[in-house]
């Protein structure tokens, strides 16, 4: 046999004790009665040769063990003992990532020290050989801030791809990212600062950094950014493995975060994120549950394992190992380990050496720098390869630590203030340290703080933090470092301390808002206008109580704001009408004041009042403010309200025209409220469809960034709109919807969750969706404007449902009742007015046809209408005007001409990309040539028109098609060779 003597003395195996051993239990297992034995003989050749194999196997440890024992036991790194079925399907679950590029989710649960790390880190090489990425992070009890963890592990993404790639690589990867958030990479920046060691020139300046930033972001652009970032790091040729220890310390915004980008519709994120808690540690109502919950919900693949102690074949494997003796010679020795603990190693937690050469400077925690090393020497804590992190080697090791400390409230403050006292001249240069101060001193809040001096200083640390939080988008960081100022602020602070409370209750309602904090939003701001004498601050914290309000559809509060904001600018001199309106009738005037499209649906003389009075105001000042693109698309919507003016080119151009002033001066800030005026109605009546959508989506996105959550709401509302309008594929609007309807609940929109589920259930009807119960009926709002659009895009919605699925009498009933909720304005022709009218007149059509009427129903109106429209917009609209004159001519048995205005319309749908408007087209083809018995022809229309409803993912529309081919097949005539046949 070959013992690797190449390797070691020759005379070394002669005199090992392994060998000695062998040789010794063979001949015991010979021996006569009577003779004493050693109790430890072979049972059979078979176990004989396992310890043979032993030695073969790992001779450093049973063979030559003299050689390098000195009384410590020899644990084997990076050994994993009674966990191969769980690494497999751990190693099975990255190879499914990797190979469909899809992301998916692992959990690990058990008890501490069952070996949960180990069994991550036994994927390590398999990581590293398919050219993936691996980053983790560890959740801490004494930590307030989980979400930094994560975005921490993410952060270290971007510094593993600058280490582990060439510099062309993460350059290219670098301008993907610029590409991709544009004038917003400055916030992914902010988010995570080592993106720029991506770039060739890490110190390169941004070409970016003259914008003025006017806005921040919040939790949802958070979000999005991290799932952008994802899209393009991250593929199957590259997978991500995201590892989070500990996630039983995990709070909800953190594992919202990392459900966003698990969850993206896109599918292009190529992650598999994996997470370990303790089971034991954890209760039914945990978090991590309803994290289990949300992955289920949008069918996220989850694979959960337990670990329970080892075997006792394994813990005597390991006890083996460890003393360097046969297994079969240590076996009672493991079975008294194995009653008395069930031990697997793992990593604790981390301790930045910088911090601790702070707290070293203070004479308190003199001397700490060397007892550290002193502990890492005796092997408690150790030193990460790089020497900037002590870390616990067990976790077991940091709970006893943490475990002796009595008053722990004290210890954390204390370190808190002898870092303050150490750090405090270097704040400015080390910014990152005042997150560790301050989560250590407000364990001692308030108890601890002696003096008003004392609470004022801390107030005025957690407004530093909470304004540095908000400039990285953590706003749910931010709101409690506000909640702690404030609480800290003494009852005269408006006196004596007023800016530093006007920036605490500021910050305090900015970020409340984002985290669903409304009525303490509110009640921040009202504090806010009472004691501030400033005009600039006092106009933004009505804007922002303005938004806040109009979000919550808090229609009495916003009547009376706005009462306040009506008196607070003829204070300032402005010349407000209201002989138009009563003072007492404000209430249900909610929309005047708002600047969007629905302002003027309510009341546009008043709205046109405002838009002269603004323009008059610019122009005649002649000041660019930021503002003026706004005055220009305002005048545009109005012009446009009405296709059948004369004014809607001007109108159209007016607002082209603020739209690239917006564009050159780059305020991003104002992008999103001015493309919601320009592309909902404006761009819409003249732009291909696909182009406003696109808007719409980067309007989002700065919207994201900007914190404006009714502006964003209200753009997500309008894409998902219009996608269905453009026949974007079902599925994909379908989950558009359930991420609006989700971001609506939490955010308390109750009249865009409302118009939501309606589109909801059309969406899932024309999928074919038959598991949903749920039929959303018409709600009152309490206020009648708002009313009457719910009930309009309630039967807008129905309208679209019966259109496709053939139910012509709903389509009649319900287009009628919305020409009676238009009232006086039913004479305007707007957008909605186009699609009523061609669904109308595919209605009144088919019904005298199924009557067998020959009398032409009055559908001139409706052509005229939708003429009108195509000649703004062929694109959008041509394919419309020709399927309703196609239906006219049908009717009239006009047939060739039929058949041509059939054609242009299934040709102009299929040029425009308009894949539902073009199987509508084939399908009413078909229909027209089977009333033709033009069987050949029909089955031709019908065949197209199954393709496109499979495009555009409506399996109920398709069923149709198909069931209508066979029993057209089955009818038809057949060939009068086969008959002779």
């Amino acid at each position: 046999m070959y013992l690797k003597a190449n390797f070691y003395p020759r005379h070394n195996i002669l005199s090992s004790s392994a060998v000695t051993r062998i040789v010794r239990d063979l001949l015991d297992c010979e021996c006569e009665i009577g003779h004493v034995s050693s109790g430890n003989s072979y049972t059979s050749l078979e176990v004989a040769i396992n310890d043979i194999h032993l030695i073969l196997q790992e001779p450093h440890l049973f063979l030559f063990e003299h050689l390098h024992k000195q009384n410590v036991l020899t644990f084997v790194k990076n050994k994993m003992y009674g966990r191969n079925s769980e690494a497999s399907t751990l190693t099975g679950a990255f190879c499914r990532v990797a190979s469909s590029g899809k992301s998916e989710a692992f959990i690990i649960r058990g008890f501490s020290g069952c070996g949960k790390t180990r069994l991550v880190q036994s994927i390590f090489d398999s990581v590293s050989v398919a050219n993936g990425m691996l980053v983790n992070r560890k959740f801490e009890k004494t930590s307030n801030s989980p979400l930094a963890v994560v975005l921490s592990a993410f952060d270290d993404l971007c510094i593993l791809i600058a280490e582990r790639n060439t510099k062309e690589y993460s350059h290219n990867v670098y301008q993907l990212l610029v590409s991709e958030f544009g004038s917003n990479f400055h916030s992914l920046v902010r988010t995570l600062p080592h993106v720029l060691k991506l770039a060739s020139s890490p110190s390169t300046a941004l070409p970016w950094d003259d914008i003025l930033d006017e806005g921040d972001g919040n939790f949802f652009s958070l979000c999005d950014n991290i799932k952008r970032f994802m899209r393009i790091v991250s593929s199957s040729s590259c997978p991500v493995v995201f590892f989070l220890d500990d996630l039983h310390w995990a709070d909800q915004v953190s594992l919202e975060l990392v459900h966003t980008v698990l969850s993206d519709v896109s599918k292009v994120s190529c992650m598999l994120f994996v997470a370990s808690y303790r089971d034991n540690e954890v209760t039914p109502n945990h978090i991590i549950f309803g994290f289990y919950d949300w992955l289920s919900a949008f069918d996220v693949p989850l694979t959960t394992i337990n670990l329970d102690g080892l075997p006792e074949q394994d813990v005597n494997s390991m006890v083996s190992d460890a003393l360097g003796m046969f297994p079969r010679l240590c076996r009672s020795l493991s079975q008294v380990v194995f009653r008395k603990t069930k031990v697997a190693a793992c990593f604790g937690s981390t301790v930045d050496v910088s911090i601790v050469q702070d707290l070293s400077d203070n004479p308190q925690y003199y001397g700490l720098v060397s007892n550290l090393n002193k502990v890492v020497e005796d092997g408690f804590m150790d030193l990460d390869a790089k020497g900037s992190h002590y870390r616990f080697v067990r976790d077991k090791v940091l709970e006893a630590a943490y475990g002796m400390i009595r008053s722990k409230d004290r210890y954390h403050f204390d370190v808190g203030m002898a870092l303050l006292s150490s750090c405090e001249a270097r704040l400015e240069d080390k910014s990152d340290i005042l997150f560790t101060i301050i989560e250590q001193i407000n364990h001692g809040v308030p108890s601890l703080l002696s003096c008003e001096s004392q609470r004022i200083s801390v107030a005025r640390l957690n407004f530093e933090a909470g304004s540095k939080a908000m400039q990285s988008f953590n706003y749910t960081s931010a709101y409690t470092h506000a909640v702690t100022a404030s609480f800290l602020l003494p009852e005269d602070s408006w006196k004596t301390h007023h800016n530093l409370s006007l920036g605490i209750y500021y910050q305090l309602a900015h970020a409340g808002y984002p985290c669903c904090k409304i009525d303490e939003a509110k009640d921040a701001l009202n504090k806010v206008v009472e004691h501030t004498n400033c005009l600039e601050t006092k106009l933004d914290a009505y804007a922002l109580l303005y938004s806040i309000f109009f979000s919550s559809s808090a229609c009495v509060y916003i009547g009376k704001l706005l009462v306040t904001l009506i008196d607070f600018l003829k204070s300032l001199g402005e010349d407000i009408p209201d002989a138009d309106f009563a003072r007492e009738d404000l209430t249900n005037q909610v929309y005047l004041a708002k600047k969007c499209f629905e302002t003027y649906m309510a009341r546009p003389k008043l709205f046109n009042h405002y838009c002269a009075r603004w323009a008059q105001f610019c122009l005649k000042s002649k000041v660019n403010c930021k503002y003026v693109p706004a005055v220009y698309v305002s005048f545009a919507t109005v012009l446009c309200e009405d296709l059948s003016s004369p004014n809607v080119r001007v109108g159209y151009r007016i607002g082209k025209l603020g739209v690239k002033i917006l564009n050159q001066s780059k305020l991003v800030s104002q992008l999103p409220a001015v493309y919601l005026y320009y592309y909902v109605y404006v761009g819409i009546l003249f732009e291909p469809i696909q182009a406003c959508i696109d808007m719409h989506r980067r309007a989002w996105e700065d919207g994201m960034q900007i914190g404006n959550v009714a502006l964003v709401t209200l753009h997500k509302h309008s894409l998902i709109v219009r996608s269905l309008h453009a026949g974007t594929n079902l599925l994909t609007v379908k989950a558009e919807i359930d991420i609006e309807l989700k971001m609506a609940r939490q955010h308390s929109f109750p009249h865009i969750r409302t118009k939501l589920s309606y589109y909801q259930e059309t969406v899932l009807t024309l999928i074919g969706d038959e598991s949903t119960s749920a039929h959303p009926k018409l709600e009152d709002t309490g206020y009648d404007a708002l009313l009457c659009e719910h009930h309009m895009s309630y039967f807008f919605s129905r309208i679209i449902m019966s259109t496709y699925l053939g139910y012509w009498d709903r389509v009649k009933r319900m287009a009628e009742k919305w020409e009676s909720l238009r009232g006086v304005n039913n004479k305007l022709i707007n957008l909605r007015t186009v699609y009523i009218s061609v669904f109308h007149g595919l209605a009144l059509i088919a019904l005298r046809r199924r009557k067998n009427s020959k009398k032409l129903p009055d559908i001139n109106r409706f052509i005229a209408v939708v003429s009108r429209a195509a000649s703004c917009s062929e694109w959008n609209f041509k394919k419309k005007a020709s399927l309703l004159k196609a239906e006219m001519l049908s009717f009239c048995c006009e047939n060739s001409k039929a058949e041509v205005e059939y054609d242009t319309a299934s040709t102009s749908a299929r040029s425009s990309k308009f894949i539902h408007e073009e199987g509508l087209a084939c399908e009413l083809a078909g229909m027209h040539c089977e009333r033709l018995n033009s069987t050949e022809k029909a089955l031709t229309f019908f065949h197209e028109a199954e393709r496109c409803y499979k495009d555009w993912g409506s399996k109920r529309k398709a069923k149709q098609m198909a069931e209508k081919i066979e029993r057209i097949s089955q009818t038809r005539v057949p060939d009068r060779r086969i008959c002779e046949i």
